[in-house]
């Protein structure tokens, strides 16, 4: 009975064994499938988060780049009424330049008919 037994025992033994190694070989697999799994997640999130920082980033310098635009078109418009005073001031002093002639023309007048 006891080499009956031998074998089935030795058998038993061999197929426990088996069974482990296959077990172990299938964890580690899985494992390592997981930590695969984990790592990628962990790289599409960065991704994502860069991703969304990039459109945000876009979104404010087309933001900015319209600022720009806006702040150029109404600095032309100061431009123009810079020009616009400046042409009017240039007038106004050619008109007080000939009024001052003219003062001086009339006041030698006056002088003459008052000595006269």
């Amino acid at each position: 009975m006891s080499f009956i037994n031998l074998p089935s025992f030795i058998s038993i033994l061999s197929s426990v064994g088996f069974g482990m190694g296959i077990t172990i070989i299938a964890s580690r697999k899985k494992t390592k499938a997981e930590t695969l799994l984990a790592e990628t997640q962990a790289k599409f999130t960065e991704v994502e988060m860069y991703s969304k920082m990039l459109s945000d980033l876009k979104m404010q310098s087309e933001i900015q780049a319209q600022q720009i635009l806006m702040l150029q078109q109404k600095e032309g418009e100061y431009l123009k009424i810079i020009r616009a005073q400046t042409s009017r001031e240039r007038e106004l002093t050619k008109k007080i330049n000939q009024m001052g002639v003219e003062i001086t023309l009339l006041k030698n007048k006056l002088t003459v008919y008052e000595q006269a």
